[in-house]
């Protein structure tokens, strides 16, 4: 990670958090945002895109 991670987040950053999070350890405040936008980010990408894709789920 880098001291700007928290400005434009990856993937890879936020599946970093998660597992330290999952692992005990407590994210700060910074820590937090990155995560918190990567995973509006995977959210965003992962939602259905026309309104056929959101009735066949």
């Amino acid at each position: 990670m880098t001291k700007d991670t928290w400005r434009n987040p990856t993937g890879i950053a936020a599946a970093y958090f998660v597992q330290l999070v999952e692992w005990g350890y407590a994210a700060s405040e910074v820590e937090q945002i990155a995560l918190d936008a990567a995973t509006e980010k995977t959210a965003e990408s992962s939602a259905p895109e026309t309104a056929e894709e959101l009735t066949s789920e």
